[in-house]
């Protein structure tokens, strides 16, 4: 998906993502999210990949990536007002050459794109 990013001051592609709301746990987290971004759920739980810092030395801060299987279109999406998000779907080949060319250059998107390529060699052995 493609979202504007005020700090930057353009549209960044990026995987879906969000913050965990009180009383809420992760999976069920990753699982709003995905839906309200971008309309996608799935049948399959999602599949945690890692839980890691940001920057230790300044924030407490942590990111944690999952992995989803088999996600289908369910509804509209329903965004927050202050989120302009365009979704497209990309073949994993694509998203790569887009990480080569720097098209894609969100920190957090190349790196859930680093722990997907990793798992899929690992599990495919």
């Amino acid at each position: 998906m493609k979202q504007y990013r005020h700090g930057g001051k353009d549209f960044f592609i990026e995987v879906p993502a969000g913050k965990v709301d009180e009383q809420e746990d992760l999976e069920s987290a990753v699982m709003r999210e995905l839906l309200e971004e971008t309309g996608y759920t799935s049948d399959a739980a999602p599949l945690k990949l890692g839980s890691f810092y940001t920057n230790p030395a300044i924030s407490t801060n942590t990111i944690t990536t999952y992995f989803i299987k088999e996600c289908y279109k369910v509804s509209e999406q329903k965004l927050d007002l202050t989120e302009n998000i365009e979704l497209f779907v990309l073949p994993i080949a694509e998203f790569k050459k887009m990480i080569q060319e720097n098209k894609i250059n969100h920190l957090f998107t190349v790196f859930a794109y680093t722990l997907f390529k990793n798992y899929i060699h690992f599990n495919n052995q």
